[in-house]
């Protein structure tokens, strides 16, 4: 819990203007300094030597001592020659007695507590202000739960607008009545239609569910107030639930007002249903305290509520019901002229040579989203930051994009001959699958260059952006994964086969177990979907499905190395000259290779 409080209270001075954070730190570095030179004072101030009992006793009839002060547990004791000495403990009666009749002047002090105020009261005074500067960040009584208040963003503060979100047309149609709503609410209510309440942004992360509620502030210039759902898991209990109901207060306070709440999962996760009633109450507490806020007895009016979210199917139900979550808006990885657009997006504050051809880069960057592509540049700006270039080349978008794909060449990596000959023969075993199975990817570009994590990599993309894929496309898939321990097994035998494939069998065994399992695709009638609820048997028949999809697909992919040989063996020649070898080549020398009478392997049906 102190890791958290420290991390809040960092957070929080962050956010104070200069000379309040001047004026904090002066405060504690001189109530700090107080303490220390108080503290080093009482450590290097003369302490009196303790003694025993037994002394004290023989000193006290000897007539040694001349004064005893008794404070609380301790006893201070003054010799006739000046000398001090001291005794912890408690003093039987008898003893005492015994100090009086030898002509002891005893003097009785405070407590003990009475005692450590008296000599600790002026350091306790000086950590006063430190302790009211972290009450003061954490934000006083009324919020001293982890988190702190809920607070208004400045209704200038959203500079983002619609004409900077791309490719997500679809998305920002649905979102233009909400604008309309808290730009002019009476035109709603006009005709007797209610303004919507509240949407739910749906999507893979990265495809802009956050810059699409920043535009959304922006382009009315309402009030705005941004929360994550991880902001509402407190350590106080009643602490969540209580910064909800602040949260809807200070909307219909100042409607209207959008409130945006980031990774709702985290605040709206599914309650517990077991019969025991089981789960986190205070979870339970705060998502009751949502779903009254959205839609309870209290009007909210002028007050709506955006959200966003990559795991819908971990909300409650209660939640996405009409009446708190009116609208589902869908997000997806966009599509060619969707990339196009966000490459535009973020190219309007990049000096970009006349050879850069964003046209090019939105067709070989299938699958990538928002985030990815605005990554994407940002690294081909430092790329020619780095070579001291007046603009960004094509050449470093196309190394920012292998950068970002496969990870930076490892230059240090360096393998040996058998290892670079091995890595080669597999290599090209993907990209020969990947050149003639039908319904493949098509190769990008082969290379035994260690990049990240990788030893060599084929990179291979679709010709054109698909919403379906078929069965021929998931086999061509596989086939093309296990093509690489293919090759090793034609060149090297089954006692030369290496870990290399690793990787490879993973993804072809998750291809074939989702075709199996979800798509019904490992047998020629459909058959039941298989899901965490199915029996052990449908369980069983789907692993044997799936199996047969890889050994069908590993048949295969034998038989394209065979048919291929020769172009498999120039291609891998190929790569351990040069390391890398571009898609066109690959295209040529399969070509080059290819007798007249053969045609493309093609997936099984």
């Amino acid at each position: 819990m102190m890791r958290r409080v420290w991390h809040q209270i960092l957070r929080k001075y962050r956010l104070l203007s200069g000379r309040e954070r001047a004026g904090y730190l002066l405060v504690a570095l001189l109530g700090i300094g107080a303490i220390g030179w108080i503290a080093s004072t009482e450590l290097t101030g003369a302490t009196p030597a303790s003694i025993s009992m037994t002394t004290l006793i023989e000193d006290a009839r000897g007539g040694q001592i001349k004064s005893a002060s008794i404070s609380g547990g301790s006893i201070e004791l003054i010799y006739g020659d000046g000398q001090e000495a001291g005794f912890r403990g408690k003093l039987p009666d008898e003893v005492l007695v015994q100090l009086v009749q030898s002509g002891v002047d005893v003097s009785f002090g405070g407590s003990a507590l009475t005692d450590f105020f008296g000599k600790n009261g002026l350091a306790l005074v000086m950590l006063l202000p430190i302790l009211l500067i972290v009450w003061h960040i954490l934000g006083g009584a009324g919020r001293f739960a982890i988190g702190g208040p809920t607070k208004l963003l400045d209704r200038t503060a959203a500079k983002y607008r619609f004409s900077d979100v791309a490719g997500q047309d679809e998305a920002k149609e649905q979102m233009t009545e909400i604008v309309d709503f808290l730009r002019d609410p009476e035109t709603f209510t006009r005709l007797g239609a209610k303004a919507p309440k509240g949407a739910l942004m749906v999507g893979p992360p990265g495809v802009g569910k956050t810059l699409l509620a920043r535009a959304v502030a922006g382009e009315t210039k309402s009030a705005f107030i941004a929360v994550s759902g991880a902001d509402f898991r407190q350590t106080f209990m009643g602490q969540g639930a209580n910064k909800v109901r602040n949260m809807f207060k200070l909307a219909r306070k100042n409607a209207p007002c959008l409130i945006f709440i980031d990774e709702i999962e985290t605040l709206a996760r599914k309650r517990s249903t077991s019969a025991r009633g089981g789960g986190n109450s205070e979870e339970e507490a705060t998502l009751n305290a949502l779903l009254v806020e959205m839609d309870g007895f209290t009007s909210n009016k002028g007050v709506v509520v955006l959200a966003a979210t990559n795991r819908p199917d971990l909300i409650d139900s209660a939640v996405l019901r009409p009446g708190r979550f009116d609208r589902r808006i869908n997000l997806e990885v966009p599509d060619l002229s969707g990339r196009l657009g966000i490459l535009q997006v973020h190219a309007r504050n990049k000096v970009l040579s006349r050879d850069v051809d964003l046209e090019a880069v939105a067709r070989r960057t299938t699958g990538m989203s928002g985030a990815d592509l605005e990554n994407l540049l940002n690294e081909a700006a430092i790329r020619a930051t780095r070579r001291s270039a007046a603009a960004i080349a094509m050449t470093d978008i196309d190394g920012a994009y292998f950068d970002v794909l496969l990870g930076r060449v490892r230059n240090g990596a360096i393998l040996a001959d058998d290892d670079r000959r091995f890595i080669a023969v597999h290599e090209a075993g993907h990209a020969i699958a990947a050149a003639t199975v039908e319904g493949a990817k098509r190769p990008q570009k082969a290379t035994i260059v260690p990049r990240g994590r990788a030893l060599g990599v084929v990179l291979s993309t679709p010709k054109e952006d698909r919403k379906l894929v078929s069965r021929q496309q998931l086999m061509g898939d596989i086939i093309v994964c296990l093509a690489g321990r293919a090759a090793e097994l034609k060149e090297f035998g089954a006692a030369g086969v290496s870990t290399g494939a690793e990787d490879d069998l993973k993804q072809a065994t998750g291809l074939a177990a989702r075709m199996a399992s979800l798509w019904s695709m490992g047998a020629a009638n459909p058959v039941l979907s298989i899901s965490e609820e199915s029996s052990p048997a449908a369980r069983r028949r789907a692993e044997e499905q799936a199996q047969s999809i890889i050994d069908d697909a590993w048949d295969q992919a034998l038989d394209c190395l065979e048919r291929h040989k020769k172009a498999h063996a120039a291609l891998a020649a190929a790569l351990l000259e040069r390391e890398t070898v571009e898609g066109a080549e690959i295209e040529a020398i399969v070509a080059a290779h290819l007798p007249a009478r053969l045609q493309p392997v093609t997936a099984a049906e």
